[in-house]
């Protein structure tokens, strides 16, 4: 008698699928290293993403596959040039996230620090972090889950930075989710997408400039403090009552909060406020959804459909940069696996894979 054992992770599509260069590699990096259900796996590196990274075999444009796992990979200061995907987050809190969601947390880090200039336009997507770094070019933060801050800015005075995209992300932290580090130069910056469930949203100083666009602002307090930005499709809901906005030499149009003073700027047109956006999580009667990131969805008779530019929707889930539920990563995932009954003696077996892709 024989016996078949199938052992799927979330990388196994993503190996065939995701697109590389001849020069670089993808790594597997795997902490979940034997017990009882926890079965021994083969994985090109079994400790923290420190050390993977450290590895001399890992180069510059290199892809680093951070696999579930209940415990944390750890903190990680950058020094090459890297792409890491985890397995997004809220894994058992929607459908179709990935084949095994037992492991709720995902794949887990510290915080990750981006202050060498040979870590410039290095990607972070689909993990769970406990706060990051940004202080190098063109460097991505997508779908992931911080319950930290993003600091951005560079850790040497004067230094101009450009081409900082945030993207997707959800925030769940006791501060500022979104802050500023560092003194002198000029910092530009893309902030799409994301859903701040955070005390307080974006502050950012007079050094900065770029474009804050379809977010969703759940703040307790203070929702945005800016200068020099672009800012429409937002919404803006803090909790403890009417804290307001703060924006210097901004262009502010078509936001929708839950007063007519979040918005107030000289320039921009569009914007507006509903008593009917409701200031509790548990009352956010204008949006759908029922998990933990699902709420911030529209509902069918939301104030905030249409509202946008161009006639888009407000907040997270419309726009360039459209946020992912669990921050799955943009490459495809098994969602589900069925293994039909097997007779005896069959030399074939019948397997259905459901997979999809996350663009």
């Amino acid at each position: 008698m024989k016996k078949i054992v199938t052992k799927i992770s979330f990388t196994t599509l993503a190996v065939l699928f995701f697109a590389t260069s001849l020069q670089a590699k993808i790594w597997r990096l795997n902490n979940n290293n034997g017990g009882s259900n926890n079965p021994i796996v083969t994985a090109d590196f079994t400790g923290t993403l420190q050390l993977a990274h450290n590895n001399v075999s890992v180069l510059n444009g290199d892809t680093i596959h951070v696999e579930q796992s209940t415990t944390s990979y750890g903190p990680c200061i950058f020094t090459k040039r890297l792409i890491i995907i985890g397995s997004g987050y809220f894994l058992d809190k929607n459908p179709q996230t990935q084949v095994n969601n037992a492991s709720t947390a995902g794949s887990k880090v510290d915080l990750l620090t981006f202050y060498d200039a040979a870590s410039a336009s290095s990607v972070v997507t689909g993990v769970q972090m406990t706060g990051c770094y940004a202080g190098v070019n063109n460097l991505t933060v997508s779908r992931c889950f911080n319950s930290g801050q993003i600091i951005i800015g560079s850790n040497v005075a004067n230094t101009t930075l450009t081409g900082i995209k945030i993207l997707q992300n959800y925030f769940n932290f006791g501060g500022w989710a979104i802050y500023f580090a560092g003194t002198g130069g000029t910092i530009t910056t893309e902030i799409y997408g994301n859903i701040v469930a955070s005390l307080y949203g974006i502050n950012l100083d007079a050094r900065f400039g770029g474009i804050i666009k379809n977010n969703v602002f759940n703040t307790f307090y203070n929702p945005i403090s800016v200068h020099n930005f672009t800012i429409s499709n937002n919404i803006a809901v803090p909790q403890a009552g009417a804290f307001e906005n703060t924006f210097t030499n901004c262009t502010v149009s078509n936001n929708v909060g839950t007063n007519n003073n979040l918005f107030v700027s000289p320039t921009g047109s569009g914007n507006s406020f509903s008593a009917n956006l409701t200031r509790t999580v548990a009352q956010i009667a204008y949006l759908g959804g029922t998990s933990t990131d699902g709420q911030f969805q529209l509902s069918a008779t939301s104030a905030c459909l249409a509202q946008g530019e161009g006639g888009i929707d407000c907040g997270a889930f419309a726009g360039s940069y459209p946020y992912k539920l669990s921050g799955i990563p943009a490459v495809p995932n098994i969602y589900g696996l069925t293994i039909a009954t097997i007779p005896a003696g069959a030399s074939t077996i019948s397997v259905t894979v459901n997979a999809k892709s996350n663009n």
